[in-house]
């Protein structure tokens, strides 16, 4: 299961804005110390650059709900930010157990859509069932592709949005 997050801020910012954002809500190595949590990366959007994605590998939608999770701030929204942002859609999805990888050279292409057999334009999308938190769409879409891919075919297709890794993905390894 996943825990994908995606948000943007308003015209006029800039990315200190967002990791003023993110040190305020909680930090992928903060969530990682979540039992429950196996992996997390982070992303910066290419077709919308004032765009971030976070996707979290759970193993469980208990994880969400958990004391936790919230002692270390989850769950939460920083009211004063309301302002700042034009989305913030927060959901968890089914079709993968661990998110895969985006190394750097590769970017990760996000698709949303409210029909089950939504358009893949090409790309070798895992499709995904949205099952909980925000709702915002029925599934969802993610893909790994090289930077090339992306930046050619990808950015033609307004329904796709781009994201390039901010950080290689953490990894938690159960015994």
């Amino acid at each position: 299961m996943l825990y994908i997050v995606e948000m943007a801020l308003k015209a006029g910012h800039t990315d200190e804005d967002w990791y003023k954002w993110e040190s305020e809500m909680k930090s992928a190595e903060v969530l990682m110390t979540v039992s429950g949590f196996r992996a997390a990366q982070r992303f910066k959007g290419v077709t919308d650059p004032m765009a971030y994605c976070g996707i979290y590998s759970i193993a469980a939608p208990e994880v969400m709900t958990s004391p936790e999770y919230r002692n270390v701030g989850g769950g939460t929204r920083v009211e004063h930010w309301n302002s700042h942002i034009t989305y913030w859609h927060r959901d968890m999805v089914e079709g993968v157990g661990i998110a895969p990888a985006v190394p750097e050279g590769y970017y990760l292409l996000v698709t949303s859509s409210n029909q089950s057999d939504f358009s893949d334009h090409g790309f070798p999308f895992i499709r995904l069932d949205v099952t909980g938190l925000n709702k915002s769409v029925a599934h969802r879409g993610i893909a790994v592709v090289p930077l090339e891919v992306a930046k050619s075919k990808a950015s033609l297709e307004p329904d796709i949005r781009i994201y390039r890794p901010i950080a290689p993905q953490l990894l938690k390894i159960s015994p």
